[in-house]
């Protein structure tokens, strides 16, 4: 069944024509700058990543380009909606795979779409808070906040962003920077939040075992997406994974953005 609609298919495709026949460009730019070492576990690696995202956008290039060079198209079939995040992740060297662990040894990579400048169309999700044992087969939720896949994700957080048009059609990048969750401006308060979501967690899970709720298809927690349960608002909850909701974003962006 067809996720993109034939007039939104059709741009992509002409896009992507348009982004081939400039890859050479592209490419001898992108040769040029350092890399992140996809060796090290540096986490000075993702300011490479940001300097080579400002660099295509002074350029004049966009994630578009990125996707093309990275798996030779944008959209595969009128079904591909998640081909252009993960096409972008592999292209700074990650695994592009939907891994709870960060995509590269020196932190995650984020592309999320927005509005207008600092506004999220949506939530960018930070990933699951949650994970099956294999030995149990329980869902379980690590005790400290450090262990946990969130703060894994947070610690270094390459963040690029870009505007919305249409459904599929959004390419023009906005800004990037690398979020650190250790920042005391936030770090006590995204550490609560979480905090709230894991006892929360562990409570909806036992009534799930003792049969007092019942799982639906995204989890057995309620959704926040705007992050009204939590103490401090920074996160928020989606299908049973940690979000950043929007107000936090903004503040994150803007703080960055200085």
């Amino acid at each position: 069944m067809s996720r993109i609609s034939k007039q939104e298919y059709r741009f992509l495709k002409n896009e992507e024509t348009k982004r081939q026949a400039r890859q050479e460009d592209f490419k001898t730019l992108i040769s040029s700058l350092p890399k992140p070492d996809q060796e090290s576990s540096n986490f000075s690696e993702a300011q490479k990543a940001v300097n080579i995202v400002v660099e295509m956008r002074d350029q004049g290039y966009d994630v578009f380009d990125a996707v093309v060079l990275s798996k030779g198209f944008i959209a595969s079939t009128d079904s591909d909606t998640h081909g252009k995040n993960r096409a972008w992740e592999t292209f700074f060297g990650g695994r592009g795979d939907g891994s709870p662990e960060p995509d590269a040894l020196w932190g995650e990579i984020k592309l999320s779409q927005i509005t207008k400048e600092h506004t999220l169309e949506q939530v960018m999700t930070i990933g699951t808070l949650s994970k099956r044992n294999k030995e149990t087969k329980e869902r379980e939720v690590k005790d400290n906040f450090e262990d946990s896949y969130t703060y894994k994700k947070l610690k270094k957080c390459f963040v690029t962003t870009y505007y919305q048009e249409g459904k599929q059609k959004g390419h023009k990048i906005s800004e990037s920077f690398v979020f650190e969750v250790e920042n005391p401006l936030w770090y006590d308060r995204i550490k609560e939040d979480w905090e709230f979501y894991r006892d929360e967690y562990r409570q909806r899970y036992a009534d799930y075992k003792a049969g007092k709720i019942k799982k639906r298809a995204s989890g057995i927690m309620k959704s926040d997406t705007k992050g009204g349960r939590c103490p401090n608002g920074t996160l928020g909850i989606r299908s049973d994974s940690i979000i950043f909701n929007k107000k936090f974003f903004k503040e994150a962006s803007e703080y960055y953005a200085k």
